[in-house]
């Protein structure tokens, strides 16, 4: 993170409290994730894997994916 300040020009103590304030709020608020349904073709591998794409951010899931921990990573990519 402190790369990136001073990349962007930013004070790194600042970028902490804002930082904290968010994370602070985000406790305060939790969301829920809604999670979709999808049907798969008869012709779908068991092996295969799908990936999930948020901006420049890839994670790939393979059928025997943990719930709890996918939910996981999506929430930290919907703060990032």
């Amino acid at each position: 993170m402190a790369a990136w300040c001073r990349k962007e020009n930013i004070n790194i103590h600042q970028m902490y409290y804002w930082k904290r304030k968010f994370d602070q709020q985000t406790d305060n608020n939790p969301s829920s994730s809604d999670w979709l349904e999808i049907s798969h073709s008869a012709n779908f591998d068991e092996h295969s894997s799908i990936i999930i794409k948020v901006d420049k951010l890839s994670v790939e899931v393979k059928p025997q994916v943990d719930r709890q921990l996918l939910s996981d990573v999506i929430h930290l990519l919907k703060c990032q």
